[in-house]
């Protein structure tokens, strides 16, 4: 498989950099009790394509982005 037809799903600054640099789509998930208020607009900064707040925003997210 290669990168551009992966899917990540990440929480993380760091690999979610690491995903993008590797030429992979990211959507930054924002659901866990452990993000903080800012998270979101840190991932949009760092070049995410979306970012996803609870689990049914995260599947609609999954399906626009095939």
């Amino acid at each position: 498989m290669v990168p551009g037809e992966c899917l990540v799903i990440e929480d993380s600054i760091s690999r979610a950099t690491a995903a993008l640099a590797g030429g992979m789509p990211v959507i930054g998930f924002c659901g866990a009790s452990h993000i903080q208020a800012n998270h979101a607009e840190k991932l949009y900064e760092i070049g995410v394509n979306r970012v996803a707040f609870d689990a049914a925003e995260l599947e609609s997210a999954i399906q626009e982005m095939r």
